[in-house]
């Protein structure tokens, strides 16, 4: 069972409001969410190297791209949250806002290498 402070489940409920009230193919936020023209092509990299990806990119409210693990992580069973962006590409303020409160890990990446390294797959 999984306990809550009241401040986590008033902003899980206020998250499950709002994506409740948004409009069809946006973010929880309500903004469009696009995909990057490198994340098809980092995805089934990813899948062709061993990786388990979940693409989340619709989520929106900030929330990485895609979350992804490999059975040869370092550390092994380990999952990581990763913000897909093309050469050049800026973080949204929303991406910025979600970065600076996630505790836990979050990359940026450019490549399925990218990944691979971050993973401890590749050196």
């Amino acid at each position: 069972m999984i306990v809550l402070s009241d401040r986590e489940a008033a902003l899980w409920q206020g998250g499950l409001d709002h994506a409740k009230k948004r409009k069809r193919g946006t973010g929880l936020h309500g903004s469009p969410r696009r995909v990057d023209k490198n994340q098809a092509q980092i995805v089934a990299e990813l899948r062709q190297a061993g990786a388990v990806v979940t693409d989340t990119h619709t989520l929106g409210a900030g929330f990485g791209d895609i979350v992804c693990s490999h059975p040869l992580a370092r550390p092994p069973s380990q999952n990581w949250i990763f913000e897909v962006k093309v050469h050049g590409g800026r973080l949204t303020p929303d991406e910025i806002q979600w970065s600076e409160n996630w505790p836990g890990q979050w990359d940026v990446i450019y490549s399925a290498e990218d990944a691979l390294r971050i993973m401890g797959v590749i050196a």
